[in-house]
Formats: C-alpha cells, structure tokens, sequence
C-alpha cells in the first residue's frame, strides 16, 4: 500500500524525501510520468541502493564492463551466472574478483546518477511503498548527501578534485564534517559539488547552510576582505559554523570549538608557502 505521494522535480527533492522516510526506511519510490511508468528508486534503511529507468538496463551492463575490459557478452555471462546462483549482484562479481569492491559501488553510483536524471522532472510523481524485504550489502548503499553532491560532482569534477584534499584536511576532527559549493544559474540555490565526514546533516539542512553561506559571504564580500573566513557559534553546542570562499566556490561546515582556529592556521601556512591553493586558502 502507497504510505507517500507527490511530486518530484529534481534529485534533490528525490534525496530529502529519502531523508523524511527516516532511517529505518526500506522500500519502494515508484515514478510515474504523463507517458507511464518511469521505474523506481529502492531504499533500504534510509539509503538509496538502487535506481532502475526504463532504457538503461544496458548501461548499467556498460558500467560494469568498463574497468574491466570485458566485451559486453562476457559481462552478461556473469549477469545470468549471478542470477543461477541466486546471489546479489555485486556479491557475486566481486568475489569473483570481475570488479573491485570500489569499482562496482562507483559504476552503481554513476548508474543511480544517469537514472534519476530519466526518472525526475516536471509531472514526475512518486507513490513510496514501504516493506520488510533487504539484502542489499551495505557496501553498496548510498546516503542522500552522497547522491546530491556526486550530481555536482559529475559536473564540477575539476573543482571538486581540488577541494576534496582540502575538505579532507580542514574537516578531519571527531563530529566535523564540510562541504563545498557552486553557484549555478539553473539552481535557485548553491549546488553542493562535494562533501566530507559522516555527521554531514540532512540534504535539506545543507542546502539552507548553502544559501546562508553564499549570502553571509557576499555581504562580507563587500564591505571587507572577499577572503574572510566566516564563523558562527552554535547555541546548541560546541561546534561551530565556518564558511569561506575558494576561488569561484565556496566551502562550509561545522567543526569543534577549536576548528576556525585550525582552519585559519592551516589557510595562512599555505599562502606563506606559496602552495597551489595560494590564490583562494
């Protein structure tokens, strides 16, 4: 029995209904567009695990067979052999060492990715069934944050592959956690391109630190120092809020009581070293 439906417009949306269902979550999002059935999103435990649109059940066989270096009908050999012995997926392939653990969680990323693009949109809506079955391996799952930025990432990839380190280095404490954004004429909001740490907050909450960031940085843009790093006592606790600019993106996050300190040492030692983020740390 349908427990939810609506409308959908875009993966984002997608991702903060996948966090309303809450973490216990195991079901089915069924779409649905003016022409039909479109396919479905499985959830399991408040996380994506899989996205199937109607046309891309061969790209899914082209992902797979990419690192590898199979022909297409070796890869589908595999498929059928998976399905004889009654074991999931990506179980099967990597203990037949075909794919690496990583490798198949990242071709169902981009799989998952390609889907939601076909499955989302004007007039899309979504009828989510809950029930009890699993059995998809963890390994192989996806958080709503990991979904929304990776979607940025596929189209900032070069930003990206700078400020991971930087997120990585910055954001490395117990309960820290950062992201970074662009801005993007298509999006009324900043787009979130990376993210790091396992306390990352819903998708909707880090899309409201997107904007006030953007907006707090601005005004500080304006009538200070366009590199100012901005911070913001929590009256929850004792993270803080941080946010600063790196070059046309920006980065925000929470860290500990002592993190805009850290952050700050870190940013001067780079440009006294004159490193490759000079311009923007």
């Amino acid at each position: 029995m349908a427990v939810r439906e609506g409308e959908l417009k875009s993966t984002f949306e997608l991702c903060t209904l996948v966090d309303e269902l809450g973490v216990f979550a195991t079901g089915e999002i069924a779409m649905n567009g003016t022409d039909g059935e479109k396919g479905a999103v499985f959830i399991e435990r408040g996380r994506i695990c899989w996205a199937a649109a109607k046309g891309l059940a061969r790209r899914l066989t082209e992902l797979l067979a990419s690192p590898t270096g199979l022909a297409l009908t070796d890869m589908g050999s595999h498929f059928q052999a998976c399905k004889d012995a009654r074991r999931p997926l990506g179980e099967y392939l990597v203990a037949k060492n075909v794919l690496s653990a990583e490798e198949f969680r990242q071709a169902l990323l981009q799989h998952a990715l390609e889907s939601l693009e076909v499955l989302l949109g004007r007039g899309a809506r979504y009828a989510f069934r809950a029930h009890g079955r699993g059995g998809f391996d963890p390994r192989f799952t996806f958080s709503s944050i990991e979904v929304a930025s990776n979607l940025g990432a596929k189209k900032h990839w070069a930003a990206v592959a700078k400020l991971s380190p930087i997120l990585a280095t910055l954001f490395d404490g117990e309960g820290e956690w950062g992201a970074a954004f662009v801005r993007t004429p298509q999006l009324a909001f900043p787009e979130p391109i990376a993210a790091f740490g396992s306390d990352v907050p819903s998708t909707r909450e880090l899309l409201r630190l997107g904007k006030w960031a953007a907006s707090a940085l601005d005004v500080t843009g304006a009538f200070t120092d366009r590199e100012a790093m901005l911070t913001l006592s929590s009256p929850t606790g004792p993270a803080s809020l941080v946010a600063f600019r790196d070059g046309e993106t920006f980065v925000a996050g929470a860290t500990g009581i002592h993190g805009p300190a850290r952050i700050l040492n870190a940013r001067a030692k780079e440009r006294r070293h004159g490193g490759p983020r000079d311009a923007s740390l």
